[in-house]
């Protein structure tokens, strides 16, 4: 028997989660790759800005828009954070 996961198919089915896993994936494995940590502080004002109480999730943007995306999808851009900075980690210890 295989276990099913719900709602899988609708993992990165629209841009604005498609932009905000990268973006988070590229600042985590830069700042970890690098060895610069302290640049990861612009990922808790990235996040602190996109979960900030009372704020509505603002509305999608007619144009590309990464900003308004990241912030319509900051779960998203965590997961990619996540992810690149383990990539990182393992990209240091390959050196």
């Amino acid at each position: 028997m295989r276990a099913k996961i719900p709602n899988i198919s609708e993992f990165l089915d629209d841009h604005e989660e498609q932009h905000a896993v990268p973006t988070g994936a590229a600042l985590g494995f830069s700042a970890v790759a690098t060895g610069r940590l302290a640049e990861l502080g612009m990922a808790l004002a990235i996040l602190s800005e996109a979960l900030e109480r009372g704020r509505d999730r603002p509305p999608a943007a007619d144009t590309q828009d990464l900003a308004n995306d990241v912030r319509r999808e900051p779960h998203y851009f965590f997961f990619g954070l996540i992810l690149g900075g383990a990539v990182g980690v393992a990209a240091r210890l390959v050196q």
